[in-house]
Order: structure tokens, then C-alpha cells, then sequence
């Protein structure tokens, strides 16, 4: 990881935990990462039992990964570690549904923005297809990565985790075939695989860097079919004389009309806001916080400023009005939300004081009690005239000390 890294730690094992939201903290990542050893074992396809059933699985994970992170700004990763797809049982390849299943989830993988790179946890083969034992490649559960980097499977001593079998329980070792689904799920989302490699670090450092530089290109629709049909589109680089060039965009998008209206589309900004693990800009201000502990009790104390020349008012009989909706929203140290308190700021003003907020600017304080386990504070304003939302973003660890006998886990290197 570097300073700018933002990195979300997922596991996939009996269901899909969400062991770190967003965060740059290396310690909130190692924590994360002890916590998902206890799931490694609730994992649990021996042999060949229902690969079909484990195929869907894995494909309802991507998509509720995908659907959370969409509305996310920018360009994400996701880093997905594992052994690939077992072949479906008797037949030597998986079902019809399942590759359409597979289909579906990677052109949905695209439309987010969401790029898969897959990456094998066998590491390198031995020559008749299975991992070398002493290759350090050995896998453990599934591991998800939404922004940058993987949950580290566990080694199994031998009896492989991997996609499809429990550590505990021996069972068939997964064979080079299994990986080229995940192959072309990764192709047809936009980003491309890793295999028959140890070094899983330097790939991920490589996926990383690989995207520190990327353009936006868009166009307009002309064809006025918005019938929920998946649309191709296809990208070429013209640059005579330079080879290797490679290109990773999305495959295309599905044609679906927007009917969302204003008040929908404000009330998606503010959960969009809410979740984004990024501030938003639209509406600047400026935060005052500090820390106080009454009688065991956390308290935040902040004072808020905000150019009021942002904002729009309404100007009606002689009287400016607008008001502000001021969001609060608590998080825990593994990104779950654990408190959230909305309330509406009447910013209405004579002609007069109007003129005068503008160019004093507008400030207010506030008080509040933090949830027991909360580790992190979102601010959220909007504006009611505009809908312009701006965010800031509270560590509590820089305002509070940590807990008597409390001992934090250094960062793995």
C-alpha cells in the first residue's frame, strides 16, 4: 500500500463478509485480516459437491459487491483471489446457466466501473497441473478485494481451501482448468488475470500501478432502444509504430432509460455521500471538531463554516430562503454503519440579514454522542436551493486516546 491507496477488504466463505470498508489505516487492514481466519473454515464444497451451487455463490457475491461500490466516484479494483471455478461435475465444464450467469456478471462488473483482476492462489504449477506444495501458493478461502488489495488466504498444509473445499476436509486439489473461467470473467469486465506466480504482491502492486493513469471517454446514444439490452462497445487505440499496447475498458452497457426523478435522484446523492468512503466537493465548508469524554461517555464537539455565496436562496416578498439538511453518520473500525441522525437547517433570512450572510458566511455548533464503537464521523451537508452536497470525513483515533489496556496490533509488512 501507498499514502494514496484506498482499500476494502471482502472474504467470501459461507457468506460475504465485509471484513474493512475504505480505508488507508495499514492497522484497521491487519485487524481485518485476523478477523476473516475465522471464517476461512465455513467455507465448504469437498470433492465435487454442488459446483453449480458454488458457482452462483461466487457470482452473487461479485454482484453485491459490484452493486454496493457502483455509485462510488472514480475508478475501483477488484482484486479477487482464489482458485477459480470447479468444473461442473460429469460434464468437464460448467452448466449453460452458470456461463450465463458468468456473462451477465461480468458485463454488470463493467457497467460499475468495476474491473475484475483474478489472481491464482495456487501460484505455480507442477508439471501435471496441480500446485506444487512447496511453492508457498497453497490457498485458503475465497478472497474478495474492492480498491486495491486481497485478503490473504490461509495455508492449508496441504489440503488446499481454495474455491471448493474446507481446509479441514481433503478432497479433490484444484487442477489448472478450474481457473479460466475466472480468466474470461476478468477479459470480459475489463481487467485481465494473474496466474502461475508466487509473487501475489508484486501483481497487485502491478494492478495498482497499472491504473494510477487512466482516460474517460464517453458518447451520447443515438439508437433510442433503451430496452434493457446489454450494448457493445469496442475501443482502439491507433498508435502506428508501438507495439504491446493493451487495452481494459468496460465491454459495452445495458440500455436502460433513466427515469429516477429530482427527489429520487437528491435522495441517491445523499446515500451515495453517506457510503462514499471519498468527501464530497460540491459544497465546500469548513469543520472545527474536538474530542471530550464526559463520564465515559464520547462526545464530538464541532463548529461548522460555510460560505453561504454557495448556496441558492429564494428570494419572495422582500425575504431570501433556503435551508441546509446536515447529515451525521457513524461508522465502526470494519466500515459498518453503527449511528446516523439527519436534521434541517432554516437559513431563511429579511433582505437585509440576508446580504449580511453573505458576507459573513454562516457557522453553527454542534454536540454529539457517539455511539459506543463508533471509529469514524461523516458529515454531510446539502443544499435545498441546489442540491449541491459537500462531505468531511472524522477520524475519531485523532481525537480520542485508545482505551485503557488497549494494545492495537502493528501493521503487517
Amino acid at each position: 500500500m501507498r499514502s494514496q491507496d484506498r482499500v476494502a477488504l471482502y472474504e467470501l466463505a459461507d457468506k460475504l463478509y465485509l471484513l474493512q470498508d475504505f480505508t488507508a489505516d495499514r492497522d484497521a487492514l491487519s485487524r481485518a485480516l485476523t478477523r476473516g481466519k475465522q471464517y476461512v473454515p465455513t467455507a465448504f464444497y469437498p470433492s465435487q459437491t454442488a459446483p453449480r451451487d458454488m458457482d452462483a455463490h461466487t457470482m452473487d457475491a461479485m454482484h453485491a459487491i459490484a452493486d454496493r461500490l457502483a455509485k462510488v466516484p472514480g475508478r475501483k479494483n477488484m482484486i479477487w483471489l482464489s482458485t477459480g471455478f470447479p468444473p461442473d461435475a460429469g460434464l468437464g465444464k460448467m452448466a449453460l446457466n452458470a456461463v450465463e450467469i458468468t456473462d451477465k456478471i461480468a458485463k454488470t462488473l463493467g457497467d460499475a466501473d468495476f474491473p475484475l483482476f483474478s489472481m491464482n492462489a495456487l501460484g505455480l504449477m507442477a508439471g501435471g497441473g496441480e500446485a506444487a506444495h512447496d511453492s508457498g501458493g497453497g490457498g485458503g478461502g475465497r478472497g474478495a478485494v474492492s480498491g486495491g488489495n486481497f485478503a490473504t488466504p490461509a495455508q492449508s498444509d496441504g489440503n488446499y481451501g481454495g474455491a471448493f473445499m474446507c481446509p479441514i476436509a481433503p478432497g479433490r486439489l484444484p487442477q489448472v482448468g478450474d481457473f479460466n473461467y475466472t480468466k474470461d470473467l476478468s477479459d470480459m469486465s475489463g481487467g485481465r488475470a494473474y496466474e502461475n506466480t508466487n509473487d501475489l504482491a508484486g501483481s497487485i502492486r502491478n494492478v495498482i500501478d497499472d491504473s494510477a493513469s487512466t482516460y474517460i471517454l464517453s458518447y451520447y446514444p443515438d439508437h433510442n432502444k433503451w430496452n434493457g439490452e446489454f450494448r457493445e462497445i469496442k475501443v482502439k487505440v491507433d498508435r502506428p509504430g508501438l507495439s504491446g499496447l493493451e487495452i481494459r475498458a468496460r465491454k459495452g452497457y445495458y440500455a436502460i432509460a433513466d427515469t429516477t426523478t429530482a427527489q429520487q435522484r437528491d435522495a441517491q446523492k445523499l446515500i451515495d455521500a453517506i457510503r462514499s468512503p471519498l468527501e464530497t466537493t460540491d459544497l465546500g465548508f469548513d469543520v472545527q471538531a474536538d474530542g471530550v469524554d464526559v463520564a465515559g461517555v464520547r462526545q464530538l464537539k464541532v463548529k461548522i463554516s460555510i460560505d453561504a455565496n454557495q448556496l441558492r436562496f429564494q428570494q419572495e416578498n422582500g425575504r431570501s430562503s433556503d435551508s441546509l439538511s446536515e447529515t451525521w453518520a457513524e461508522f465502526n473500525d470494519e466500515g459498518e454503519q453503527v449511528g446516523q441522525i439527519t436534521k434541517t437547517i432554516d437559513l431563511s433570512r429579511p433582505e437585509n440579514e440576508y446580504t449580511q450572510l453573505l458576507k459573513d458566511g454562516f457557522t453553527f455548533s454542534k454536540t454529539l454522542v457517539l455511539a459506543k464503537d463508533a471509529a469514524e464521523v461523516r458529515l454531510i451537508l446539502t443544499d435545498a436551493g441546489n442540491g449541491a452536497i459537500g462531505s468531511v470525513i472524522i477520524p475519531l483515533a485523532r481525537l480520542f486516546a485508545a482505551p485503557t489496556g488497549v494494545v492495537q496490533p502493528p501493521a503487517k509488512q
